[in-house]
């Protein structure tokens, strides 16, 4: 299971890493949530060469490509905080995650059918006016590409716009039915391994990996948002990046 990470997007992949993608093909079931299913994503686009340029170019500029795709100018922080602490409302438009996606992945493998994804991964996403989570690629309507599931599974309220009855889908770890889901896959009678920022540990028959490798996840989650909220080079993701993925 790969939970959510906030704002850490690359938090997974030494998990995943060390894991490997024949392991993970072979796992009767693997769910993701949120930045975890953004992860899958990665992860698989990275073993099959789908992203939109060499993993190793992104090393020194995800942080970049991230930053440019939520802030067109110098004024941009400003104006994403007077939207989020003034207006109310979402600090970016739907279009900022948008780009985001595309300037990760390739277009080819963002418009392959909902049908390619791997059966026995499960995409997490809520869902305007249902508690419950849904299963992305069951819900979404017909003709979906992964792109739409990825602007599904990533799209938080607060950053992007709350759902609506054109956009009903969102991030699933803002669904009052997050924590719930989470608690019954962490208590399966099957042996399930759990990459999670909250918990490290046996417990019965699960094992809980700590993504981030320190108990200051907190901290660690607001700074990367208040990094990308004000426009400020974050270097956390080229570290991460390198140590996944690095010759």
């Amino acid at each position: 299971m790969l939970d959510s990470t906030g704002p850490s997007a690359t938090k997974h992949y030494l998990v995943l890493r060390a894991i490997g993608w024949d392991r993970l093909q072979r796992m009767q079931e693997i769910h993701g949530f949120s930045g975890g299913a953004l992860a899958y994503f990665g992860f698989h686009a990275v073993q099959h060469e789908a992203l939109a340029m060499p993993i190793a170019d992104f090393f020194g500029s995800f942080d970049r490509i991230f930053r440019s795709c939520h802030h067109a100018d110098r004024l941009s922080p400003l104006k994403a905080i007077h939207k989020l602490a003034i207006q109310r409302t979402s600090a970016f438009e739907r279009e900022a995650l948008a780009q985001v996606i595309e300037s990760i992945f390739s277009r080819d493998y963002l418009d392959q059918d909902l049908s390619s994804i791997a059966a026995n991964f499960t995409p997490y996403v809520g869902v305007k006016g249902q508690k419950e989570l849904a299963h992305g690629c069951r819900v979404l309507p017909a003709g979906s590409r992964v792109r739409d599931l990825l602007m599904a599974a990533c799209c938080v309220p607060a950053f992007y716009g709350k759902p609506s009855n054109i956009a009903p889908y969102f991030d699933a770890a803002f669904a009052s039915g997050y924590k719930p889901k989470l608690s019954s896959l962490t208590r399966s009678s099957e042996s399930t391994l759990v990459s999670t920022p909250w918990r490290s540990g046996l417990n019965q028959n699960t094992l809980f990996v700590n993504c981030f490798g320190h108990s200051y996840q907190k901290a660690a989650m607001f700074l990367d948002f208040g990094l990308l909220l004000f426009n400020v080079p974050n270097r956390t993701y080229e570290h991460d990046l390198v140590a996944a993925f690095a010759p």
